[in-house]
């Protein structure tokens, strides 16, 4: 199996995309694989231990998504892989061609598309036509998958494909390698109280709410954001706020550095349909906090308040309240031995059951299955 070329195929996200390459791609490589990789970027990178076929970055423009995701089905015909693995829901008509052609393809669902058209500000004659589009290339083209690997649980019960499985977004081990850290009750003060805000900069993932709370809290609680903007106005907001420092977008190999001096770590999904029933298994910065013994302020939804629970590891909160964001922000600040507890719990959580480990050992079962192996029969 080991000797099999693997065509990784996005056409929106980056080529060192956490969970395309720093995860599955490299837990690929390190058995043997031999990978080439069809995604955006700047050139032919030359550090990276796969041949690489450039696409230009879409960057929102309908034109140039069709294009890429035209290029990219021409660019895979061309590589000829044994098996192709693509990332994008644009991909699915071009993914129906490939196994219409008889090629052996995975679909990756990072996140739940169908919901997602539902939260995004989309004239509302658009949002019934493009559901319904969906609805059938999820229905049609995603049954003739050869496999559908989805980010989380509640995505695994929207696909009708049976071959399918949830492959987590948990971080790998080596995100901590090479950090000392130590959240000792020592180690904390009272000075420059830091909140943490990591991943794309939006209201609906929560940055709005999470300014206005600044507004209950004095100068000595300051939040640091880190990722790219997604709503540009909210770039003003955050350079002229003085409780904030804007980091801008930061690699995934330097995320310990941003998480490390922290306090605490938001996640205040907002209550639209593309978060509501969000379980947590594809929120990446959840596990990256844990991961680093952060404790978490999650949104309040059933699941993920089950999940902070569960593990101790932080509270739930309102997250359309900032009020109630800033009071549970005091509550953790003022309860020091609370704050630690729950970030050892997370830390120790992460090193036991939510790492990238766990899950590779799933996704190799999965190539198995589709490649052929002694244990499985492949499907054409």
């Amino acid at each position: 199996m080991n000797d099999k070329h693997i065509g990784i195929i996005t056409t929106v996200h980056n080529i060192k995309d956490d969970r395309i390459y720093h995860k599955e791609v490299l837990s690929l490589v390190k058995y043997g694989f031999k990978i080439t990789m069809i995604a955006p970027c700047d050139g032919i990178p030359t550090d990276l231990p796969v041949s690489v076929i450039p696409l230009t970055p879409p960057q929102g423009k309908i034109f140039k998504r069709l294009l890429n995701n035209w290029l990219a089905f021409k660019y895979s015909l061309k590589i000829n892989a044994d098996l192709y693995h693509f990332h994008d829901p644009d991909f699915l008509p071009f993914a129906g061609l490939l196994r219409l052609l008889g090629k052996k393809v995975i679909f990756d669902a990072h996140e739940n598309y169908r919901q997602n058209l539902k939260s995004r500000k989309l004239p509302k004659w658009t949002k019934s036509p493009l559901f319904f589009l969906w609805w059938c290339m999820e229905n049609v083209v995603g049954r003739i998958m050869n496999y559908v690997i989805v980010a989380d649980s509640y995505i695994y019960k929207t696909f009708p494909n049976k071959r399918i499985k949830v492959i987590a977004n948990y971080p790998p081990l080596r995100i901590a390698e090479g950090i000392e850290y130590n959240r000792s009750l020592n180690s904390q003060t009272d000075h420059n109280f830091k909140i943490l805000y990591i991943g794309g900069i939006s209201h609906i993932r929560g940055i709005g709410r999470s300014l206005e709370a600044l507004k209950f809290l004095d100068e000595n609680y300051k939040l640091i954001v880190a990722g790219p903007i997604i709503d540009e106005e909210l770039r003003i907001k955050l350079e002229e706020n003085s409780k904030v420092e804007y980091l801008g977008f930061v690699p995934w190999e330097d995320i310990g550095k941003i998480i490390f001096p922290c306090q605490i770590g938001l996640i205040l999904l907002q209550p639209v349909p593309a978060y509501l029933y969000c379980t947590g298994e594809g929120i990446v910065k959840l596990f990256e906090y844990m991961a680093f013994g952060l404790p978490v302020l999650i949104s309040h939804f059933p699941p993920l308040r089950q999940f902070v629970e569960r593990e101790n590891c932080g509270l739930a909160v309102d997250p359309t309240s900032p009020q109630a964001i800033a009071e549970a922000i005091k509550y953790l600040h003022d309860n020091p031995e609370i704050r630690t507890e729950m970030g050892m719990n997370g830390k120790r959580a992460f090193r036991e059951k939510y790492n990238w480990e766990k899950e590779e050992v799933k996704l190799l079962e999965v190539y198995r299955e589709v490649l052929g192996s002694p244990n499985h029969k492949s499907e054409s």
